[in-house]
């Protein structure tokens, strides 16, 4: 199985839909995944998700499966935490890398990493656990049985490609489930920009771990000429 991560394009966070660049991000990596022929399409059950999941739905005449779990507004509860004036962003974004790497974290488990200060009370254990059990779910529909941390067992015929076009703090949070990651190793060294594409390689048959073949790819928007700005601040 080939399963594709994919955040939503270029958002307008007030009506909770995409701008006119946003729209142009989703109607690219809509043609990309059409090409790439997936076969079932999952989102996020809020709007921005769905919008960037609707080009490819039309190209391929389906309607998309909603996944709770992916919304972002349970993993803002999740590992949002305080910035200050008033306001919340996600743990990740709102401290240097740097901080989540030292010496006593590089190799702590989630709830090593919850304890200590550098969490800032984000309660990841928390959603880790509703993402992987989602996720678990999700897996096991499609023929994957989770039989270590990060070892599947594949059913016969297991060998679909699946897209599911999600959020930042969700697809986070997942990617890490997926590669049997803390959390807080793979955000302080990964990312994750509006439309951008994450590829997973599961095993057709017998028992392996996942393996991922692209992570934050963006080379849809290259190849239609948009905009290669991360999370548009970085232009690269």
């Amino acid at each position: 199985m080939i399963l594709y991560v994919v955040r939503h394009g270029d958002p307008d966070y007030a009506v909770d839909s995409l701008t006119p660049l946003g729209r142009r991000q989703a109607e690219a990596v809509g043609r990309r995944l059409a090409a790439a022929r997936v076969d079932r399409v999952f989102s996020s059950p809020l709007g921005r998700a769905r919008a960037t999941a609707q080009p490819l739905c039309e190209l391929l005449h389906r309607e998309p499966a909603i996944l709770d779990w992916v919304a972002e507004d349970h993993a803002w509860k999740d590992i949002a935490v305080p910035v200050g004036a008033g306001r919340d962003d996600f743990v990740y974004n709102a401290f240097p890398g740097r901080t989540f790497k030292t010496d006593a974290l590089l190799n702590a488990s989630p709830e090593v990493f919850e304890a200590d200060p550098a969490a800032h009370g984000a309660h990841v254990t928390r959603g880790l656990a509703r993402v992987g059990a989602g996720s678990d779910r999700l897996l096991a529909e499609l023929g994957y049985e989770r039989i270590s941390r990060a070892v599947y067992r594949a059913a016969p015929g297991s060998d679909e490609r699946i897209a599911v076009f999600c959020h930042e703090g969700a697809g986070m949070l997942w990617m890490s489930w997926l590669l049997g990651l803390s959390p807080h190793l793979f955000w302080s060294g990964f990312s994750f920009t509006h439309s951008a594409v994450s590829i997973f390689q599961f095993p057709v048959s017998g028992e392996d771990c996942a393996r991922c073949l692209a992570l934050c790819d963006t080379s849809h928007l290259y190849a239609e000429g948009l905009p290669l700005r991360h999370h548009n601040r970085i232009w690269y």
